[in-house]
């Protein structure tokens, strides 16, 4: 079984008397299509680590896959892809 993550901004919130963006988690099963989401004024790895056990709880049980879209919080650099056209 597979799963999809990926943060989406969300706009803007006021907290304590300061605007702040707010994000959305989602993730999404990838054979029912099944999501859930969650918003957050945080996108930091404790926040996006709570928002998986958060989802892990709502689905009841986790995937053996996850799918990421070039999260900053998991992609840590990019290696050149290298083409061996021969």
């Amino acid at each position: 079984m597979q799963s999809q993550v990926d943060w989406a901004e969300c706009g803007r919130i006021d907290i304590d008397n300061a605007s702040r963006k707010l994000y959305c988690f989602t993730m999404i099963l990838g054979y029912s299509r099944m999501r859930y989401v969650e918003f957050t004024p945080y996108i930091d790895v404790h926040t996006l680590i709570n928002c998986h056990l958060n989802a892990f709880h709502y689905f009841g049980g986790c995937t053996s896959e996850i799918l990421y879209n070039n999260m900053k919080q998991i992609v840590l650099k990019r290696a050149p892809v290298s083409s061996n056209s021969q």
